[in-house]
Order: C-alpha cells, then sequence, then structure tokens
C-alpha cells in the first residue's frame, strides 16, 4: 500500500478551497449574528411593577407598627422616668448645685496649691546639684575617718558636746 503523496498544486487547490468554504461560512454567520441583534434590540421588556408595590406596602405598614411600638415603649419609659421627677423638687437640686460647687471649689484651691508648691526645673536642678556637691562631701569625710580613725573618735565627743550644749 502505497501513500499517494499530494503534489504542491493540488495542496493550494485544497488551501484555496478551505478559505473559501471558511469565508463563506463566515459571512452567514455575521449575517445570522445581525439578524439576532436586530430582533433582540426590538424586544420591548416591561416589567410586571405590581409585585414590587406590593412588597414596598407590606414593608411600609411593617415599619409603621414598628415605630408604633416603639413610641409607646418610650412613652412608657417616659411614665417610668416621670414618678422620679416628681419626687425631686427643687430643694433637693439646690443640695446638689451647692454639693458640687464646694467640689469644684475645693478641687480649684487644690490645683492651685499643688502648682504653687511645685518646684520649678531651675530649682530642681539646683537641689540636684547640691545634693551631688553634699553627696562628694560626705564620702570625702568617710574615706577620711577610715583612714584616720583617731580623728573619727575625737570628731565623735565633739559631736556630742555639741549636742549637750544645745
Amino acid at each position: 500500500m502505497e501513500k499517494k503523496q499530494l503534489t504542491l498544486d493540488e495542496w493550494i487547490e485544497l488551501y484555496i478551497q478551505a478559505t473559501a468554504t471558511l469565508n463563506s461560512n463566515l459571512k452567514k454567520n455575521t449575517q445570522v449574528h445581525q439578524s439576532f441583534e436586530k430582533k433582540i434590540g426590538s424586544i420591548n421588556i416591561k416589567p410586571d411593577l405590581t409585585d414590587i408595590i406590593i412588597n414596598q406596602e407590606q414593608y411600609l405598614e411593617k415599619i409603621n407598627l414598628q415605630s408604633q411600638k416603639h413610641i409607646q415603649l418610650i412613652d412608657e419609659s417616659c411614665k417610668n422616668f416621670q414618678k422620679p421627677l416628681q419626687k425631686f423638687n427643687s430643694r433637693n437640686l439646690h443640695y446638689l448645685l451647692i454639693l458640687n460647687f464646694c467640689f469644684f471649689l475645693t478641687t480649684g484651691v487644690s490645683i492651685y496649691i499643688a502648682i504653687k508648691k511645685s518646684t520649678k526645673s531651675s530649682e530642681l536642678v539646683e537641689l540636684q546639684n547640691k545634693n551631688s556637691e553634699l553627696q562628694s562631701k560626705i564620702s570625702d569625710l568617710n574615706t577620711f575617718f577610715q583612714q584616720n580613725p583617731k580623728n573619727l573618735k575625737f570628731y565623735k565627743k565633739w559631736h556630742q558636746e555639741i549636742k549637750e550644749n544645745h
């Protein structure tokens, strides 16, 4: 069985036939597509709004019922709050106002005293410097007395005499 080899002319002829059928199919498909577009463009859709209107009315009724329930709850809570307010008279209000005034006054005075008594940063720096100087003097004295124990005994006697005289 021998396979028959196609010649170049036969291949070209097959190619031309295939392209011709492809072109004719494309033309037919475009015509069908254009006709579908025209038919789809001519379709008019008119929605039925009665269901939507009915649902909207039902929803509005539900909202109205809920709002009426909330209004009733608010009215009941207002009545519950009116009872204690009726018991609360202006005399009690005056006492509370005076008490609040006293609290604010004492708070203001406390803040004023705290600010007045507070140390300034410059004073704090001076105190820290003096503290460091005194600490260095104390450490110097400690080292001196450790090196000279006889002077420590003399210092203790002298300090005791000063305490007794004063």
